[in-house]
């Protein structure tokens, strides 16, 4: 039974409320915040073919990037390898012609040595490139916050938290301090990543690199509905991500769990006896409102299903998203 947290009701009491606060204002956050483990970095995509050869490398359509004069565009994807298994998820910016590919900083130098072997005969380049940053501005007021403080016209649109609305800012890395204090000016509030790092989990979205790895197919991600094209062209590892969504079924699924106890990431999930899988991250324990997220077997991500961790019931509250 597939199920996503958008088909199921929040849980009662705190953490309803702070999503509920969440999706009302205009959260601002920085993808390339050194201090966070999880930051991406910029690998820069340039040529005549930058985006047809990109378009290859990702799960996400790009043709609407190919056009001439395309407007500031981002989008959300994922790199795969040979075998479908996720190597990164990635941001992919557009600004005229300026094609940026955002990764998370521990998979740029394996990701960028990889995508060199596929440039055959394509006006492309790929290096690294830390003179940009990347901002997001996040939740229901972010459109209007963006307006206020004279940058909205800068901005390219992407759901980036999962809040069901945002933005996202690819600006000269010089100027992200002045940047943020006039979206904090105009009535935005500045998140730290530990706060983003929450959300997610408590919107049932996963993170490359703590709920994901290099073992995961995007089906087991729950990412095939946000990351992934069914209608574009050949890309590097389709044919066994369109296998999988053929078949409708994978072995594991990342889910989210809700818990009125403290847990702890890496512990064993079990039914019975039977170990099914492991939490891979967990929102701030507050009092009895305690969300993590999971990758378990298939039968065990059942909505509702009852789960045992370290002797206490948790409940499955929906696949990831």
């Amino acid at each position: 039974m597939n199920v996503s947290m958008s088909d199921t009701p929040e849980p009662e009491g705190h953490a309803s409320d702070l999503l509920t606060r969440a999706r009302a204002s205009a959260l601002v956050y920085r993808l390339t915040d050194d201090a966070s483990p999880l930051a991406r970095v910029r690998i820069a995509v340039r040529g005549d073919d930058r985006a047809k050869w990109l378009n290859g490398m990702l799960t996400c359509d790009l043709a609407a990037f190919a056009k001439p004069g395309a407007p500031r565009l981002a989008t959300y994807g994922c790199a795969l390898n040979v075998k479908g298994r996720m190597l990164a998820d990635v941001v992919v910016v557009v600004d005229g012609e300026s094609l940026s590919a955002w990764v998370p900083r521990s998979t740029a130098p394996a990701l960028l040595e990889l995508w060199n072997r596929y440039i055959i005969m394509e006006d492309c380049e790929i290096e690294l490139d830390s003179s940009r940053a990347l901002i997001a501005l996040q939740g229901d007021e972010a459109v209007a916050v963006a307006a206020r403080s004279g940058v909205e016209g800068r901005s390219a649109v992407l759901d980036e938290l999962g809040l069901g609305a945002g933005l996202v800012f690819e600006i000269d890395a010089s100027e992200v301090d002045a940047f943020i204090a006039k979206l904090v000016a105009a009535g935005a509030k500045e998140q730290a990543a530990s706060e983003v790092a929450a959300l997610r989990i408590r919107v049932g979205r996963a993170t490359y690199g703590l709920d994901v790895d290099d073992h995961a197919y995007v089906q087991e991600a729950g990412l095939e509905k946000r990351a992934v094209s069914f209608n574009k062209g050949c890309y590097l590892g389709q044919e066994v991500v369109c296998m999988l969504e053929m078949r409708g079924k994978v072995h594991r699924r990342l889910v989210q769990l809700a818990a009125s106890t403290p847990l702890a990431v890496g512990a064993e999930v079990r039914v019975g006896a039977d170990a099914v899988g492991k939490i891979t991250s967990i929102a701030a324990n507050v009092g009895s409102d305690v969300v993590a997220l999971a990758m378990v077997k298939t039968s065990a991500a059942e909505l509702g299903k009852s789960l045992d961790v370290d002797g206490h019931v948790v409940t499955v509250r929906g696949e990831a998203r």
